[in-house]
């Protein structure tokens, strides 16, 4: 049995995907990833700008189509990345019972940076949740690239290539 993470933002065509595709290439075995969008673009390629930024991350991009984020994705979920804490927020409005395992991307890399050692992948979540207070002057949120130039595309790239590489060394460490 696998340890699925579903990445989430709003088209589910730049930064979820790009989250989807960092952490399935660096966790591997034991774990599934998928991502959605709470206003997917439903059937839609990835943003090509992110295409070129996974690739400049040495990531060849599998193929990928944009899907609309449904509850029982949430439900069936180890673990749920939001882009942003107003994504997080949407998610919990549908899916309440879902608040002690989903957390926007970069609050979890910084909850994983400490968790303890020697813990399985669902006790780092558990363990996340009880810390997540500490996080009051943390930044949240990753920004929506779409519409903007490719330096703002390559910024959010560079930030989930960062928090990625965080959350997928603590999860196989935990695994």
């Amino acid at each position: 049995m696998s340890f699925s993470v579903l990445a989430v933002c709003i088209g589910n065509v730049c930064r979820s995907p790009l989250t989807e595709q960092l952490l399935a290439t660096r966790l591997g075995d034991g774990f599934s990833v998928s991502s959605a969008g709470v206003r997917a673009l439903a059937g839609y390629d990835m943003h090509p700008q992110v295409r070129r930024d996974l690739q400049s991350l040495g990531v060849e991009a599998a193929p990928f189509a944009a899907r609309q984020l449904t509850d029982p994705m949430v439900l069936e979920a180890d673990l749920v990345l939001t882009a942003t804490v107003a994504v997080r927020t949407r998610v919990l409005e549908d899916v309440p019972s879902a608040l002690r395992r989903t957390f926007t991307v970069l609050d979890f890399a910084t909850l994983a940076d400490g968790a303890p050692a020697g813990v399985s992948a669902g006790e780092m979540v558990r363990d996340a949740a009880g810390r997540r207070s500490s996080l009051w002057d943390h930044e949240h949120d990753v920004p929506d690239p779409i519409g903007q130039g490719p330096e703002v595309f390559a910024s959010v790239a560079g930030r989930l290539d960062e928090a990625t590489r965080r959350i997928a060394g603590a999860l196989r460490r935990a695994a």
